[in-house]
């Protein structure tokens, strides 16, 4: 049982796990002689896209409650006032910008 997936149940994930040892060209695990490529990797790649697409599903599912729940509470607690009404400009900038003069730099003469 892996520690990101908790909630599942032993009896339940009752699959062999692929050996990590076994290649495309290997002969395939199921005895019938043929390779791997050729006889079981579709089955076994379409079974993992189905259990992928399963725990995505269900991961958009928590995010989107989770989405909900937040927008909700957002609504609920309010934040305080803003310290700026929406009609005014907004403040100076206080720091002054640097703008190099022109004419204190020097210029380069003849040569490399």
């Amino acid at each position: 049982m892996a520690f990101w997936n908790k909630n599942s149940d032993p009896k339940k994930t009752s699959e062999k796990p692929q050996p990590a040892d076994l290649g495309r060209n290997d002969p395939c695990r199921c005895g019938s002689g043929r390779k791997y490529k050729k006889c079981c990797m579709e089955k076994d790649q379409a079974s993992e896209r189905e259990t992928l697409e399963e725990t995505w599903a269900k991961a958009a599912e928590l995010a989107k409650e989770q989405a909900e729940k937040n927008a909700k509470e957002t609504k609920e607690t309010p934040s305080g006032p803003s310290k700026r009404a929406s009609n005014q400009p907004p403040a100076q900038q206080r720091h002054a910008k640097f703008v190099p003069s022109q004419t204190s730099l020097p210029r380069k003469s003849g040569g490399s």
